[in-house]
């Protein structure tokens, strides 16, 4: 059974860890590596997390990638949310919360040896409805 309380502790290593493979390894080793955890919260339309995405693909890749797809699931309650991407065919997980304005993203280097990764901050704005012209 998943603790999801866990995440608390994940939220933790992800704003004090220098380094950034520890909070990816706590998120692999108790949650993304158990299917009962992969199978919980609900899928959200990730396009907002796009211009990240790519900005940071453009930073790892040091280029700007020409393909960005993203597929991600909330857990509300925890303000949590992760995916997988890949970014011009190279894979890459995405870890975020909503309440912290922060996340990381792993992607698997250029020349397959490896996975670089870099921590972000933001800020979300949800869409605003159009304003009526008077």
């Amino acid at each position: 059974m998943v603790d999801l309380k866990k995440l608390l502790i994940l939220k933790d290593k992800l704003i004090k860890s220098k380094d950034f493979k520890e909070p990816c390894d706590y998120f692999l080793g108790h949650f993304a590596e158990r299917p009962e955890f992969m199978r919980m919260g609900e899928p959200v339309d990730g396009e907002f997390m796009r211009p990240i995405v790519v900005e940071l693909g453009n930073a790892l890749l040091k280029r700007r990638p020409s393909e960005v797809r993203l597929t991600m699931t909330e857990i509300a309650e925890y303000h949590f949310l992760h995916g997988a991407c890949l970014i011009d065919g190279k894979p890459a997980n995405l870890i975020y919360f909503r309440d912290i304005d922060m996340g990381i993203l792993s992607l698997l280097h250029e020349d397959a040896q490896g996975v670089v990764m870099a921590r972000f901050s933001c800020v979300y704005k949800p869409p605003q409805p159009p304003r009526a012209l008077h």
